[in-house]
């Protein structure tokens, strides 16, 4: 543990009591990956399905299909 610059060397039951507070602590039986999934889901600005569906986008817009009429 850090106070003011010195290091403190840490007992074991201080060790565990980090452990139990810390994001490891939010692991559950009935949603252990529920942390991880709330992360992807942030970092990807809320639109989890845009990498999966990103080459429909660019396949089906209005340009690409006036170029192909107007050949």
């Amino acid at each position: 543990m850090l106070s003011k610059g010195n290091v403190k060397n840490l007992a074991t039951d201080e060790i565990n009591e980090m452990i139990d507070n810390s994001l490891k602590s939010g692991d559950t039986d009935e949603a252990p990956y529920f942390l991880q999934q709330n992360n992807i889901y942030w970092e990807t600005g809320h639109r989890t399905y845009i990498p999966f569906f990103h080459f429909m986008i660019h396949k089906y817009t209005t340009k690409i299909i006036d170029d192909q009429v107007n050949i």
